[in-house]
């Protein structure tokens, strides 16, 4: 559905977008056309007038693919310029490697002095001259077939520029992103530092007295501060179980105001237990007591939390169902559930750690998890105890938030594991009852040395995984044990980052205090400046190291331009030195005004998304053109001013971000992580094109990287937030189909340059499933006579087609009046009747056309027979004398000549081939 309207929201919608974009191809809008306050009505009288068009619709499509799709796309525009068909195109979709071709023929258009027919003449004109016969446009792009590194070999200054730019953009990012990771690593060792006041020797202080009774005064505002966070979650649950506030808060909410309060209050119990153990650890002790104290506690903690849900719930004028006998057991049921949780309290602090100090590191880590355990059986207790007053929708919150406490449990104990344990392993030992660090082993001894040389091995072979997963297609970089292998070896890579970085930070908090051990006042003073040095540090570095500036996206963007955008650019002064020219750019908005309508797809990232059903997906469409960027799902700027003006390269390399940590349906988030740690990132922030980015939308991106940098690594990209992640439209949908159905376009012309040497067309099955479940348009062809070689070869079947023939069916949706739409998929195929430098080509490489998408250093032959088998392809399929030709003849010659069938009765009244 079409983003809704809201209060302060000036972004503009699916309708308004598709009116101006209707004005700017056609003229002036039907005057029967309603531009509705609903966006649903407004969008069928639109589309009603779409349909009523004299001249339908049409698009071509160029799919993703990297160069292998921009250099087979080149023969095929080649090929439509002389059917004479490129110029009666409405609108062009691209996707990544089809962008490149895509924005190269808008550049030509808006470089060329006579637009788009000067283009279409010297695409389809025969040669002239008999040195250089082809348009200067092309002989540039043969030129810079390896755009990334147009002089190649490892002597090459390029090469080495690549290198130098990677290794200092992922500098710089760790600059930020360790320095906050080191800061939290430093947590858990710095509560092992408080439960381990006082120090040493302090019964000799001349002061003792004072100083028991300032320690006593800290006990009481600790255990204060426990027990107001569990009435404070407590209160939560009283306001938002069904049953008694029935508040409905959200998910976020219950993290802040039930789920943190409890880990917060775990952790001050922890540390008040073991530092009042530390005071008054020589004084008697009686067991009786100290059980009727911890019942206590947890009573009164539970009954303010009743006390003050109730005051909550009188403020907000809730009026809970009067049913006293129901209020008398839950009440019963929750003082028997907090006199156990007492008593739990009292066995684990008297009979497990009765002396924290003396078990320090185990204390640790498991004393606040058994506190949050205590906590979880509460919770089961109470739900059994007050099932007979309880309903199901109950019992689903109590559920729901004993998972958190479960999650809450292991990651602490695995974090703490790691960064204590694994640290300790390799420079201190345990003796006595103190944790004593070794001297002789502030330098690397042999554990050091071991984790150290994993460490350095298993991020050369993360590295290589990540390299090889980035340039993989996606279905071989997708395959499951290729990704068991890259989760294994990342996840090997953090628990040794982690070790490592707490071992360094280790030896930084021991310095101040290396003479004298025993000084845990001095730890703790040092434990805290190094934790607040790491934060200033990664805050300062936030300001500085740009998000956007810092990632591969920049050397990207400037290596397509030179070689795409360039092109047609004839009076060029680039760089003497570096050899870029900034004026190849082209502001997105100031392309030309003439048809087609060039739409760039890209993906908005959704892997923290909150629509079920796209867990898969995780990410929904983004487009820019010149007229407006945006999603229609949650809204439009307009582009001359949407990213402080976005460029035509800007867009380019959006569409073509094919590697990121968050990839659409691609992502997962153990690998975003490392990719964003080894700073693989191609993809792009921008302003959220909807309400929440009222007030960043026009900014070239975010002003401080630290946010997007953790929510690209923790996979939290989002479309409520106020910057949104952007990335390779084929990590939505690869081919620019869904997009040209959504504007109900009549003729489309897909080239589908994905890799895909089984011709399994996945990427066609893909378009085909998001556009029939979110548009409702079923798309239908006959059985694909598209064949592999070794199909042919296996199947003994002749040779195939290099097309096959679909149905949109607008119909089902639009009304039996609309006319469906049909669509001519062209795929790049050989089967042995091809040129002979095509065929030569073939033989000495088996995966033509189908090489890897790894490949994006083109060589001469390399680009030329990619690009004439889309020549030859364009010849097959229509009769290239055919100057005059429509779409209707196109699809017409396309069925006799090529297919060799009659059109099906849906297609023949879009035909009537006669009336060219």
């Amino acid at each position: 559905m079409p983003k809704p309207a809201s209060l302060g929201d000036t972004s503009l919608s699916l309708p308004e977008v598709l009116e101006a974009e209707f004005t700017a191809l056609h003229g002036e809008l039907p005057a029967d056309h309603r531009a509705a306050a609903d966006p649903e009505s407004r969008l069928r009288s639109l589309w009603a007038a779409v349909h009523q068009l004299k001249i339908k619709r049409a698009a071509l499509c160029l799919s993703g693919g990297g160069i292998r799709s921009a250099t087979f796309g080149l023969g095929v525009l080649q090929g439509l310029a002389r059917c004479g068909l490129l110029n009666q195109f409405h609108y062009l979709s691209t996707v990544s490697g089809g962008g490149y071709i895509g924005s190269w023929l808008s550049a030509w258009i808006k470089n060329h002095p006579l637009g788009l027919p000067g283009v279409v003449e010297e695409l389809k004109r025969r040669p002239d001259s008999t040195l250089d016969p082809e348009p200067r446009p092309i002989r540039h792009l043969r030129e810079f077939s390896n755009y990334l590194s147009p002089r190649a070999g490892l002597t090459s200054v390029d090469f080495w520029t690549l290198m130098t730019t990677f290794v200092r953009n992922m500098f710089l990012n760790w600059m930020v992103l360790i320095s906050w990771l080191a800061a939290a690593m430093m947590a858990p060792r710095l509560y092992l530092s408080a439960i381990l006041l006082p120090p040493n020797g302090w019964q000799a202080a001349p002061n003792y007295l004072q100083m028991v009774r300032a320690y006593d005064i800290g006990l009481s505002i600790l255990l204060g501060v426990a027990l107001a966070l569990v009435a404070v979650a407590m209160a939560y649950s009283l306001i938002d179980v069904p049953s008694t506030g029935n508040a409905r808060l959200s998910q976020r909410a219950f993290l802040k105001y039930r789920q943190l309060p409890l880990l917060l209050a775990s952790l001050a119990l922890a540390a008040w237990w073991a530092i009042f153990r530390n005071v008054h650890g020589s004084e008697p002790f009686d067991p009786a007591t100290w059980l009727l104290r911890f019942v206590a506690f947890s009573v009164a903690g539970y009954l303010a939390g009743g006390a003050l849900g109730a005051v909550i719930l009188a403020l907000r004028k809730e009026r809970p169902k009067r049913r006293v006998v129901r209020s008398i057991l839950r009440l019963a049921a929750i003082l028997l559930a907090a006199g156990f949780a007492g008593f739990c309290f009292w066995v684990a602090a008297t009979r497990l750690f009765f002396a924290p100090a003396e078990n320090a590191l185990n204390y640790v880590c498991f004393a606040p998890a058994l506190i949050l355990g205590i906590l979880l059986l509460v919770n089961f207790l109470f739900t059994g105890l007050a099932s007979w007053v309880t309903e199901d929708e109950d019992r689903e919150w109590w559920g729901r938030s004993a998972a958190w406490l479960l999650i809450t449990i292991a990651g602490w104990i695995a974090i703490t594991l790691i960064v204590l344990w694994g640290a300790q392993a390799v420079t201190a030992t345990r003796t006595g009852n103190r944790l004593e660090v070794f001297l002789g082993q502030m330098r690397a001894g042999t554990a050091a040395k071991a984790v150290l040389g994993a460490f350095g091995g298993v991020t050369g072979i993360a590295g290589a995984l990540l390299a090889i997963r980035s340039k993989l297609s996606s279905k071989v970089a997708g395959r499951s044990g290729f990704q068991w292998v890259l989760l294994s070896v990342a996840l090997v890579f953090f628990v040794l980052l982690s070790i490592v970085l707490s071992w360094l930070l280790l030896l930084a908090g021991l310095l101040p205090w290396v003479q004298n051990p025993n000084d845990w006042l001095g730890q703790l003073i040092a434990v805290c400046v190094v934790t607040g040095a790491m934060l200033f540090f990664g805050l300062v570095m936030g300001f500085f190291i740009n998000a956007n500036k810092f990632s591969l996206h920049a050397s990207y963007r400037n290596r397509l331009i030179r070689a795409f955008l360039a092109a047609s650019r004839t009076l060029r002064r680039p760089h003497l030195f570096t050899g870029f020219d900034p004026g190849d750019n082209i502001p997105l908005h100031e392309l030309s005004r003439e048809k087609p309508l060039h739409v760039l797809n890209g993906t908005l990232n959704l892997v923290k998304g909150e629509q079920l059903a796209w867990q898969e997906r995780r990410a929904e469409s983004f487009t820019m053109s010149r007229l407006h960027c945006g999603s229609f799902r949650v809204g439009y700027r307009p582009s001359e001013k949407y990213g402080n003006g976005i460029t035509l390269g800007t867009a380019l390399a959006i569409s073509g971000a094919a590697a990121n940590p968050n990839m659409g349906y691609h992502s997962s988030p153990l690998l975003g992580l490392l990719m964003t740690l080894f700073n693989v990132r191609l993809g792009w922030w921008l302003g959220n094109p909807g309400p929440a980015g009222n007030k960043t939308w026009q900014h070239a991106g975010p002003r401080y990287s630290v946010g997007p940098l953790f929510s690209e690594a923790a996979g939290h990209t989002t479309d409520r937030y106020k910057y949104v992640n952007l990335s390779d439209g084929g990590h939505f949908e690869n081919l620019g189909l869904y997009e040209m159905v959504l504007r109900r376009c009549h003729y489309i012309v897909v080239s589908d340059g994905g890799g895909d040497p089984d011709y399994a067309f996945a990427d066609l099955g893909e378009a085909v499933r998001k556009i029939r479940i979110d548009f409702g348009i079923p798309i239908e062809f006959e059985m694909m006579t598209i064949y592999s070689r070794n199909a042919i070869e296996t199947l003994k079947v002749a040779a195939g087609h290099h097309c096959a023939i679909g149905q949109i069916r607008y119909s089902v949706v639009d009304g039996k009046g609309a006319p469906d739409g049909v669509i001519v998929y062209i795929k790049p195929v050989c089967y042995g009747d091809e040129p002979r430098d095509i065929c030569e080509y073939s033989a000495r490489n088996p995966a033509f056309p189908n090489e890897s998408t790894s490949d994006q250093f083109f060589s001469e032959s390399q680009f030329e027979s990619y690009r004439m088998l889309g020549a030859y392809t364009m010849e097959k399929l229509c009769n290239p004398e055919n100057v005059r030709g429509d779409f209707r003849r196109f699809v017409g010659e396309i069925l006799q000549r090529h297919l060799q069938t009659e059109a099906p009765d849906w297609l023949t009244p879009l035909l009537d081939v006669g009336e060219g």
